[in-house]
């Protein structure tokens, strides 16, 4: 624990990865005079509300992932307040749309990793409508290929992940609901030479 409170000393680190390492809101609250953090991955640890509160008042913060944190319903309403963030990483995580109602209709957050979240009808639409997001990973997430596919008709621009790939194109119905063939498997009425 006591290796952990001291990155704290390291006032003007950007970037802190540091996922599954058992840190909780005491370790972090030895970690406040860091006020340059860019990026911050904090997957797979016990963090909370005063963690994340933290976080919200770092304003040169871009960058967050808190994926499979156990978040209780007051952290999770305090998401609300990562205002400044372009990138939230929230895979397994159970929120909903009063959770990120908030920074969907901000102009800031342009990335939003939901993967192996169950998304409900009403967060669904918001990602439909959103201005500033540009992507959204939804891979594992219980949503039919139709509701996928509406996502995409009304907002063309958002790129949508539904694949556990990091190399992983755009959701295109063409592409990703056909299933392979092969040259040889051309039907005859396609074949040029008859």
């Amino acid at each position: 624990r006591s290796a952990l409170q001291q990155i704290g000393h390291f006032n003007h680190m950007v970037v802190l990865v540091i996922p599954g390492a058992g840190i909780d809101d005491e370790i972090t609250d030895s970690w406040r005079s860091m006020k340059d953090l860019w990026e911050i991955n904090l997957d797979d640890n016990q963090i909370g509300e005063q963690t994340i509160r933290w976080l919200s008042q770092n304003r040169s913060l871009r960058s967050v992932s808190l994926a499979r944190v156990p978040l209780d319903e007051s952290a999770l309403s305090t998401l609300s307040m990562l205002t400044q963030v372009t990138e939230l990483g929230l895979a397994e995580q159970p929120v909903t749309l009063k959770h990120l109602i908030q920074l969907l209709r901000g102009d800031s957050l342009e990335h939003l990793d939901l993967s192996g979240c169950q998304i409900q009808d009403a967060l669904l639409q918001e990602l439909a409508t959103s201005q500033s997001l540009q992507s959204v990973k939804i891979w594992g997430s219980g949503l039919s290929e139709h509701q996928i596919e509406s996502l995409v008709e009304r907002n063309p621009r958002l790129m949508v992940i539904n694949r556990d790939d990091s190399t992983a194109l755009p959701f295109r119905p063409d592409v990703h609901s056909a299933p392979p063939s092969s040259p040889a498997q051309t039907p005859p009425s396609e074949n040029p030479s008859q």
